[in-house]
């Protein structure tokens, strides 16, 4: 019975992981409110773009927002127009299309390099059941579209250059690396051609990447950009494309990010989070084996193994992430997805029982975790439940991984525990930080002090993380001299603002109102209002 269901899902693969997406995203579209801080800045960036059509450059609190192109938001704005959906619940349903989009372009890379059908959906249940993946997919952000895009085109392009398909192949995936652009920058171009290059030059194909077909998808790669370019300086001019797009968000993202700035090492240290609960499968690396075939290096160059070419992608990327200066868990989402199809290569061709066991351990110490760590809050949030079945997925995930069982009914067993645990992650555990990680209690206290006559604003902190539930612009103020000058005019002053800036204005005559942290927004909050 379980071969039959396994030869059914290899034959159904990508549809599969499309209906194992859906069923535990669509039952959580209302289950939170959106947090800080990317979260409410893309709802009102794309509120903005179907309510006054802010498209070419994007809209945040009365003033543009260069941070992001516009591709996910249109993509969102489709969503609407299709679906008829509210913004968060749109929000949402975008991360699962996007996932699905993802799923189908690993599918792909994974065909063009070799891999059966069966260790490509090993690859993707793996995927869909690793705790990194697993929390983005109920996250908004516009990565998953990002790299469906890159993954995409890096599909077409190793199928021109080291399958030597026609120069279609090639215009199609630079078409791809264009859109990658477009949703969130020169990364999903640099990404998908390094590791293109390492496998190029592994396969002995390097001459191929200077071919003319290579440079005229170059070309149509820039018309992708230049369609968007053109329509941003229409918009906003010159100056603005040359000092906001390419000085702030490309250079110095790059060179000088104080924001995320972080050490070499930095994805060293996290990619063993995010792959969880399968960082166990480390232990089944056959390193050894591996340095006593190095004579044998010349006839695996020749074979161009799937494995070999799925992780120089992966260790390509890695090294150019780690050497740029801004680094954020999120970006290494493109090595995870190659790691993943790795891992379901290799757990259909061996079987891996000291990494098996492993992850078994990491399964069980998770569950352990969220056990102890996680009931006191769900408790308070009415939510045991979630807990509680949150921890027994998690010992089935570790039983699954040790008990006897054929490669891919265990697999399919895997990825069906990691859809409920993804249901009951979304529909449970996340609502339950929404208390903590929201603006939105502070944005309605705001607007309900302001409906009473109070003039809102901030000092110290971006309005645009308050906007889409306040449900208005925002006056920001970012130095005293500006605050004090606003709270003289007519009227009470209501103000939101982090607490550590407030104590140092030391101003008299107003009242706290509330004070709240906010998860990710760097200490507590205030909304202190004018005494009359």
């Amino acid at each position: 019975m379980t071969a039959r269901l396994w030869t059914l899902a290899v034959r159904f693969g990508p549809w599969l992981v499309a209906v194992l997406i859906l069923a535990q995203v669509l039952p959580a579209l209302d289950a939170r409110d959106l947090w800080y801080s990317d979260e409410v800045r893309y709802a009102e960036a794309y509120s903005n773009l179907i309510g006054q059509g802010k498209w070419a450059v994007l809209e945040l609190n009365g003033a543009v927002y260069p941070d992001k192109p516009p591709v996910y938001f249109l993509l969102l704005a489709a969503i609407h127009f299709l679906t008829g959906l509210e913004v968060t619940q749109t929000l949402f349903l975008g991360s699962a299309v996007s996932a699905i989009l993802l799923a189908g372009a690993m599918a792909r890379l994974g065909a063009v390099v070799g891999l059966t059908a069966e260790e490509r959906l090993a690859g993707l249940l793996t995927w869909i059941g690793g705790l990194g993946v697993m929390l983005l997919l109920h996250y908004v952000r516009m990565d998953l579209l990002f790299v469906a895009f890159m993954l995409l085109g890096q599909a077409f392009l190793h199928d021109h250059v080291i399958n030597r398909k026609p120069a279609g192949a090639a215009l199609a995936g630079f078409a791809c690396l264009g859109l990658a652009v477009l949703t969130k920058g020169p990364l999903g171009a640099a990404i998908p051609l390094v590791a293109l290059v390492a496998t190029a030059l592994w396969a002995g194909e390097g001459r191929r990447l200077a071919s003319g077909a290579m440079a005229l998808g170059v070309l149509v790669m820039l018309a992708v950009l230049g369609l968007w370019v053109a329509a941003v300086i229409g918009v906003e001019g010159w100056a603005f494309f040359a000092e906001q797009i390419i000085g702030q968000q490309v250079v110095a993202r790059a060179v000088d990010t104080f924001h995320h700035s972080e050490p070499v090492y930095y994805y060293i240290v996290v990619l063993p989070f995010l792959i969880l609960p399968w960082t166990g499968f480390a232990t089944a690396l056959p390193l050894r084996q591996a340095l006593s075939q190095r004579r044998r290096l010349a006839d695996r160059r020749r074979a161009r193994h799937p494995v070999d070419m799925l992780g120089l992608g992966a260790l390509a990327g890695f090294v150019l992430l780690s050497s740029l200066d801004g680094k954020v868990g999120v970006y290494l989402l493109p090595v995870l997805c190659l790691l993943h199809m790795v891992l379901g290569a290799a757990l259909m061709q061996s079987s891996l029982r000291s990494g098996r066991v492993a992850s078994a351990l990491l399964a069980a110490l998770l569950a352990v975790a969220l056990a102890v760590f996680g009931t006191p809050y769900a408790a308070e949030a009415g939510a045991t439940w979630a807990t509680i079945l949150g921890t027994l997925l998690l010992l089935a995930m570790a039983a699954t991984l040790v008990v006897p069982a054929t490669p891919g009914p265990r697999v399919l067993a895997l990825g069906g525990i990691g859809t409920l645990l993804g249901l009951v992650l979304a529909t449970g555990l996340l609502p339950i930080l929404s208390g903590y990680a929201s603006p939105r209690p502070l944005a309605e206290r705001l607007m309900a002090e302001a409906a009473q006559g109070a003039a809102p604003m901030t000092y110290r902190t971006y309005s645009g993380v308050f906007t889409y539930y306040a449900g208005r612009d925002l006056p920001e103020y970012a130095d005293a001299d500006s605050l004090l000058q606003a709270i003289t005019a007519p009227g009470p002053a209501v103000i939101v603002t982090p607490r550590k800036h407030w104590e140092g204005l030391a101003l008299d005559g107003f009242d706290v109102l509330e004070e709240r942290g906010i998860l990710g927004g760097r200490g507590d909050y205030l909304i202190v209002r004018e005494r009359p």
